[in-house]
C-alpha cells in the first residue's frame, strides 16, 4: 500500500511540476512581438511576408523554449542573433526552412543599435 502511494505523489509531483514550467514558458512567449499588418509599412520589415514572421515567431516559440527560456528579439543585434543561431540550429534539429524564419523573425525584432 505505501509503494502505491509513493508512486502516486511521485506522479502527482512530476505532473505540478510540468504544469508550472509550461505556465511559465508560455507567460515568456507572450511578451515577444507579434508580427502586425502595420508594421509591414516600416522599412526594417523590406517588404517581407508577415505570414514569415508569424511562422518565425511560432517556430521560436515551439523549437526553442523546450530546453531554456526565450530572449525578447531586441536582448540581442542582428550579428547576435547570427551567431546565436548558427550554434543552436543544429541543437534545436530545425530545417534551413525553420531556421531561415526563425532568424528573419528574431533578426527583424532585434536590438540593431
Amino acid at each position: 500500500m505505501k509503494k502505491t502511494n509513493s508512486l502516486s505523489f511521485y506522479y502527482l509531483t512530476l505532473f505540478a511540476v510540468f504544469s508550472i514550467m509550461a505556465q511559465i514558458l508560455t507567460s515568456c512567449a507572450s511578451s515577444l512581438p507579434s508580427p502586425r499588418e502595420e508594421d509591414m509599412k516600416q522599412d526594417r520589415f523590406n517588404k517581407l511576408a508577415i505570414d514569415e514572421l508569424r511562422d518565425g515567431r511560432t517556430l521560436y516559440v515551439s523549437k526553442c523554449s523546450g530546453c531554456h527560456s526565450l530572449y525578447l528579439p531586441t536582448q540581442y543585434s542582428s550579428s547576435g542573433w547570427d551567431t546565436i543561431l548558427t550554434a543552436m540550429n543544429p541543437k534545436a534539429k530545425v530545417t534551413e526552412d525553420e531556421a531561415l524564419r526563425i532568424r528573419m523573425y528574431l533578426t527583424v525584432y532585434s536590438n540593431n543599435d
